[in-house]
């Protein structure tokens, strides 16, 4: 579990990224990232993770979720089969102008094969 606060900043593509940093030895069979953000339009909002500096997967953009507030779980089928060990990073960006949300906590759970 990450509970290190980030503020979202409003409209700005560098956004907040949150590492976590997983150790000892097996494969992944099954990755589920888990989100709790607090934001006035989640709509605003493009999630994504990516390890050891590969490319980034999203997992959302601009979804038109209602409420302020999100807590969600994704499946991230492209860890399956790689090293667990490793650094995974949460990217989170506003990517429209006029407020500013907050990453509450977040977590990984990674399931070997």
């Amino acid at each position: 579990m990450n509970d290190t606060l980030g503020v979202i900043p409003d409209n700005d593509p560098t956004g907040v990224t949150r590492d976590i940093t997983l150790s000892g030895a097996g494969l992944v069979g099954t990755a589920r990232l888990n989100v709790d953000i607090t934001h006035p339009f989640i709509g605003d909002l493009v999630i994504s993770i990516s390890k050891d500096g590969r490319a980034p997967i999203e997992l959302l953009r601009e979804d038109l979720v209602e409420g302020n507030r999100l807590m969600r779980s994704f499946t991230v089928p492209d860890f399956a089969g790689l090293d667990a060990a490793g650094v995974y990073s949460l990217h989170v960006v506003d990517a429209a102008a006029g407020d500013q949300g907050t990453l509450n906590r977040w977590n990984l759970e990674v399931l070997l094969q």
